[in-house]
């Protein structure tokens, strides 16, 4: 499942009016079914919410992380826990979209790169050389 989804998936039961421990352990239920590994991370951090101990990312899931920071967050400020879920979410997304962007246009660098390795040669043989040759024997 991907992390927006899952931020958004938590931020539904959030809405649905139960409380962000309840909240992450039963989306954790949901992916233990599913098959998923990041259940266990889920309910590792259900146990840890609210706590003073300072948590580094969860190792492989950076999306994860973020998610559990905004839960803390909203539960350390007293504020809406699914309000800063689904901007997380949003978040998620928008950096989803700008990797995939920088992507394309490496792809697209590429893809041209072999194109103008082999027309540049061509075009100096082609073009510049015997110019270069009419000018000298003149």
């Amino acid at each position: 499942m991907p992390a927006p989804l899952l931020a958004e998936l938590v931020a539904a039961v959030l809405q649905a009016g139960l409380p962000p421990e309840t909240a992450l352990h039963a989306v954790a239920d949901g992916l233990a079914g599913a098959g998923d590994s990041r259940a266990a991370l889920l309910r590792h951090a259900a146990a840890g919410l609210g706590t003073a101990l300072p948590r580094g990312p969860e190792p492989g899931d950076e999306a994860l992380a973020e998610l559990v920071s905004a839960l803390d967050l909203a539960v350390r400020a007293g504020v809406a826990p699914a309000t800063l879920v689904r901007r997380s979410a949003q978040e998620q997304r928008r950096r989803a979209v700008v990797a995939e962007q920088r992507a394309v246009r490496r792809l697209e660098v590429w893809l041209v790169a072999p194109t103008g390795l082999c027309w540049l040669p061509a075009f100096v043989l082609t073009g510049v050389v015997p110019l270069v040759i009419d000018l000298f024997t003149r």
